[in-house]
């Protein structure tokens, strides 16, 4: 599809592998990656159970000292409840399914107002100026933020809780 378009049109096809597959079950190895990446993936699920279930798996093929970056939607939230109705999870869930992976959070990034869509709505000096007050607020709150980024990095030499 597009991936492989994009793979392919920067002459990159020798060092990526575009593969398709399912997230609750990965075709790789245990400790593959040195890196797994999966933005806009853990929010499409509508259950904790689910969520839970495709980081374990990511983490599975993480190496130790690897890293994990994905996002998901914060239940504690300025904005949950209001402008988003879909599941949310709260910071201390993800990081209990993340201690479950053998990961730990070294680096943790909100949004307190904006989305893509609305930013690409505005003109580009209300836009700007909206960003400055959505990375103000981040600033204090933080924890409050919607739609939040993660850098997980597993432990070395300690198993997970799928391993045990």
């Amino acid at each position: 599809g597009q991936l492989r378009e994009k793979v392919a049109a920067a002459g990159a096809q020798s060092r990526v592998n575009v593969q398709r597959g399912d997230i609750f079950n990965l075709s790789f190895p245990d400790e593959t990656f040195d890196l797994a990446f999966g933005v806009h993936i853990i929010p499409r699920f509508d259950t904790l159970e689910n969520q839970r279930a495709a980081l374990l798996e990511v983490a599975r093929t993480v190496k130790p000292g690897g890293r994990l970056l994905f996002n998901y939607r914060n239940r504690r939230s300025l904005v949950y409840g209001r402008a988003y109705k879909g599941h949310a999870a709260t910071p201390q869930e993800m990081d209990e399914i993340l201690a479950a992976g053998g990961l730990r959070v070294t680096m943790s990034r909100g949004k307190m107002l904006l989305n893509r869509g609305l930013l690409n709505r505005l003109p580009l000096a209300l836009g700007r100026a909206a960003a400055g007050v959505d990375r103000l607020m981040l600033g204090t709150l933080n924890s409050r933020a919607w739609d939040v980024f993660v850098l997980a990095e597993k432990s070395r030499g300690t198993k997970s809780a799928s391993d045990q």
